[in-house]
Formats: structure tokens, C-alpha cells, sequence
């Protein structure tokens, strides 16, 4: 018995095309239909009829003993698919014999479910109102192949989806036999896109969750494209952030194309520029989506943790959309927020409390997008106090540092405020950070009581905004 087959060998030698041979036969664990154990008693009208069942017997020749075994002795009975007959084993060690196929038939069965399940292709509903979006799609996906016979009837699938759905187009697109579409028709396809975003937005969901889909299963070199034809769209996303009767489920629809292209960005770092340009630059002027944006990059770092390569990969995208628009900064009352609430909880440190992991993704979040941001450090200066005097001294060294990050990033864009385009020198950066700096040392530093009156220089600066 092996992990995958019965193997059925004959003592006997049998004469085969005039040779002497012994069979074996090997049976699959799939094709076993039925397996159980037959009571000694019935072993005598299974031998009556023996030829009809193919009665094996694995214990000793010996008549005496073979008669012994027949009384102490159950039988193993296994039964075939597509056979009427089975085939019958007696044997000392029938409850082995009988485990071991059992085993077998139930590890093979458990092993192939989890892998069918791993392998299988989750169902995906296509409702009548996506179909003109998932055909669109595949029409722009194809206009880009390298294959010239594929790009010309990907050309002519585009013009009959837009005929078909009466979608407006403008003149772009005209039947014509003979026609050659170069390789890369990339204006082409951008003003298509532009010009339908804007004519029927309704296929902006569903465009854009193929469009992620195929990104996913296509080659290297098509990436980019799919990129590329998705950037109108991404800009009429806003007008799913909320339910409605035409789209109830708009929300989440959102929600998972945002958290789809930061998962896309993170599995694709050779692809770092491309999305930096095409995706999240032209996301950023959306304002609509800076909530969703801001939860989805909080939830996906959160599933990873604070201090780990993909959540600073997710901070460079938030500094990227934050840089374009300071909507952004509202992470900064979030983190807030979050701190405030850990009063609700009794524990004997902060970084014992159960938002901490939260809290920590916030502050390595926070620090990328809080060097030289002027309006960050103006508007949120009582926030970042806040957490500034909350955090002191909480959590590993990393985030102790992070925090002391936080803080030297809003005091030199607060310094850069009030240059009024100097340069800032030695003296000066001692001015604002004491006499002795604050930069040197941050873990002890931080909570340093023989620093508090150091940085007075600090404290004249920070005075305007108290």
C-alpha cells in the first residue's frame, strides 16, 4: 500500500504469450469505490466463489495454519469503480491492512481539496451592467499587443463595443479594411479613454477591476500599458466613494481598487516610477479619495506592521499623494485621535495597549510626510505637542526615534517659515534646536530632564504657535 496505490502482486507465476510471469496489479487510491471488513464466517461462501471475487490470501501456505487464520481471521474486501467484483484479502494483519488503505484513501482526499482549493479561480459575478466595461477592457488590453493580427482585431472589437453600447467617442474611430495600428498607439488609446471616462463613467469600476486583474496575469512588458489606458479612469473614481442606486456596492468597489494597486505596487517594486506617475500622482488630485487612499494605505501597512519594508514602501506613496495635496495631512488628527482613546484602557504601558500596533504604523507614516511640510507643522502644531508628550519615551528604540523625527521635521519647517529664504547656518540651527542639539542623541535625549531648559531657542520659535 502506497501514498497513492494498492499494488495486487501474484504468488504464482502464470503463463503469459508462452512466458512464465507473475501479475501485478496496481490500483489507484481513487479508483478504491468501497473498503471494508468481512466477518470470518462468511469466509467460506467467499470461497465458494472464489473465481468470481479473485479471493488473494497473504498468510502461510501451510494448511493448518491457513485453516487457523480462517477462524481468527477477518477478511479485507475492497471494491473497485466500474467492477462488479471485488477483491477479498485474508491475512494475521488484516487491521493493518485495513488501516493502511484507509489511511491512504483519507490522506489523498485531503490533500487533493486543499490543493484544488488553493488552485481554484474564485467565482466573480458579472452583473449585465458590467459587461460593456469587461468587454472595453479586453478591446484596450489587446490594442497594445505585440501581435499586429491581434492589435487590428482588438481595434475592431473597440469599434463595435462602442457601437454596440452607444458610447461617445467623438471621431476617433472609423472601420476601415487594411489598416495598420502601430505597436504602441498610446495617444490614441489615452484620448479613447479620456473621452469615454468623461461620455459614460459608469464603467469605471468594473474597467478598472479588469484592467487590476489582467494586470496580475499579464507579461512584463504589457504592465506598463495597462497602466497607462487606466489613468482617465482613475481619475473618475471619485465618484464612487459612496453608495447609491446605481451602484450600492461603490464603496467597497472603491475601497478594493485602491488597496488592488498599493498590494500591485508593493509585489512590483521594478514598477516603483510607473506607479509613482501614473497612478498615485494622478490619485492625489482626486479629492474625493483622500479618505479612502488614507484607509486603505493604513490597512494594508497594518497587515504587515510598523518597522518593515513594505509599510515604507506605503509611506513613500502617502508622501507621494501628500506632496500633491495636503488633504493628506489629516493623518495627523488621526494619529491623534488614536492616541486619545487609549485612555479607555488600563495598562501599565502604552506600548502594552492594544492600538499600539496601529499607533506605530501612524508614526512611521507620519515621519515621511512631515519633513519640510510647512502647512503640516503650521495647522497640526498643537497635534504633533500632543503626541509628542503621549509617545515620549514609548516603545522600542526605532519608534522612540521615529518620534524624535517627527519632531526635528516640524521644527526645521517651521524654521524654514521664518527665513524668509536665508540660508540656515550653524548658528542659527543651534538657535532653534539649544545649545545642546537635540539631534544628537534621541532615545536619551528625549526624556533627558537635564534638557528642558536647553532648547529655549525652540521655545521662541515655537511661540507663535501656541
Amino acid at each position: 500500500v502506497t501514498p497513492e496505490a494498492v499494488q495486487i502482486t501474484a504468488l504464482r507465476r502464470q503463463e503469459v504469450f508462452g512466458l512464465s510471469t507473475y501479475f501485478n496489479d496496481v490500483f489507484h487510491i481513487t479508483e478504491i469505490a468501497d473498503l471494508q471488513l468481512v466477518p470470518n464466517t462468511e469466509f467460506a461462501e467467499v470461497d465458494e466463489s472464489k473465481n468470481r471475487t479473485g479471493l488473494q490470501r497473504t498468510a502461510s501456505r501451510n494448511s493448518e495454519s491457513g485453516d487457523r487464520a480462517r477462524a481468527e481471521d477477518q477478511l479485507v474486501v475492497i471494491r473497485f469503480e466500474g467492477s462488479g467484483s471485488a477483491v477479498t484479502f485474508s491475512s494475521p494483519k488484516y487491521e493493518l491492512l485495513f488501516k493502511a488503505i484507509r489511511s491512504a484513501r483519507a490522506r489523498y482526499a485531503t490533500h487533493t481539496t486543499a490543493a484544488a482549493a488553493a488552485a481554484a479561480v474564485p467565482e466573480r459575478v458579472i452583473r449585465p451592467a458590467d459587461v460593456p466595461g469587461t468587454l472595453l477592457n479586453v478591446a484596450l488590453l489587446n490594442c497594445g499587443s505585440e501581435n499586429a493580427t491581434l492589435r487590428i482585431s482588438a481595434y475592431r472589437m473597440l469599434i463595435s463595443v462602442v457601437a454596440t453600447f452607444s458610447l461617445d467617442v467623438g471621431h476617433e474611430l472609423a472601420f476601415a479594411s487594411d489598416l495598420c495600428l502601430p505597436p504602441n498607439p498610446l495617444q490614441f488609446i489615452f484620448r479613447i479613454c479620456t473621452r469615454l471616462s468623461q461620455s459614460a463613467p459608469d464603467m469605471t469600476l468594473e474597467l478598472l477591476s479588469e484592467a487590476l486583474l489582467a494586470f496580475t496575469k499579464s507579461p512584463q512588458n504589457t504592465k506598463p500599458w495597462i497602466l497607462h489606458y487606466a489613468q482617465p479612469w482613475l481619475q473618475t473614481l471619485g465618484q464612487f466613494t459612496h453608495d447609491t442606486v446605481a451602484h450600492p456596492d461603490a464603496l467597497s468597489r472603491t475601497q478594493d481598487i485602491i488597496r488592488s494597486l498599493v498590494r500591485l505596487h508593493l509585489k512590483e517594486p521594478t514598477m516603483y516610477m510607473h506607479f509613482k506617475e501614473h497612478v498615485w500622482s494622478l490619485i492625489a488630485r482626486v479629492e474625493e479619495l483622500t479618505d479612502v487612499v488614507l484607509d486603505m494605505l493604513v490597512t494594508v501597512a497594518m497587515e504587515y506592521g510598523a518597522l518593515t519594508v513594505e509599510t515604507e514602501l506605503i509611506a513613500d506613496m502617502l508622501a507621494t499623494v501628500a506632496g500633491k495635496n495636503p488633504r493628506y495631512n489629516k493623518i495627523v488628527p488621526r494619529l491623534r485621535k488614536l492616541v486619545a482613546q487609549t485612555c479607555t484602557l488600563s495598562v501599565s504601558h502604552i506600548s502594552a495597549h492594544q492600538l499600539w500596533p496601529e499607533i506605530a504604523v501612524y508614526m512611521r507614516l507620519l515621519l515621511t510626510i512631515s519633513f519640510s511640510n510647512s502647512t503640516l507643522a503650521e495647522e497640526y502644531l498643537p497635534d504633533i505637542a500632543f503626541i509628542t508628550c503621549m509617545l515620549l519615551k514609548a516603545g522600542p528604540g526605532m519608534i522612540q526615534a521615529t518620534l524624535h523625527g517627527i519632531v526635528m521635521h516640524v521644527v526645521h519647517s517651521l524654521a524654514l517659515t521664518q527665513c524668509n529664504g536665508a540660508i540656515i547656518d550653524q548658528t542659527f540651527s543651534s538657535s532653534i534646536t539649544g545649545a545642546n542639539s537635540f539631534a544628537g542623541n534621541p532615545v536619551r535625549q528625549l526624556g533627558a530632564e537635564e534638557n528642558a531648559n536647553a532648547d529655549a531657542g525652540s521655545s521662541q520659535l515655537l511661540s507663535p504657535y501656541a
